[in-house]
């Protein structure tokens, strides 16, 4: 789906003053170059994820979005991401 479309019926245009024409509500922005090897996401699905720089101060240690496994295999490092995560593994132990 690239975009929504939406229209007011009769009686709502008739309240409202408006048309019931179909309009264009959203519309999906373009991919990234990389979104093969980002799972398809969207731009904005990939920087969900990312910590603004004002909430950082206000986040838990513990807060997932600060593991360097998660956050190399988000910037599509994925060799890094696996060392990452193997070494959080082994330290758990």
């Amino acid at each position: 789906m690239d975009k929504v479309v939406a229209q007011q019926t009769k009686d709502a245009a008739a309240r409202r003053g408006g048309s019931t024409d179909p309009v264009v509500v959203w519309t999906k922005s373009p991919y990234p170059e990389d979104h093969e090897i980002q799972y398809n996401f969207t731009t904005f699905a990939i920087g969900l994820n990312d910590p603004g720089d004002a909430c950082v101060p206000h986040l838990p240690p513990s807060d997932a979005r600060f593991r360097p496994d998660q956050r190399a295999l988000e910037l599509g490092e994925f060799t890094r991401a696996t060392t990452e995560k193997l070494r959080l593994e082994e330290k758990q132990r």
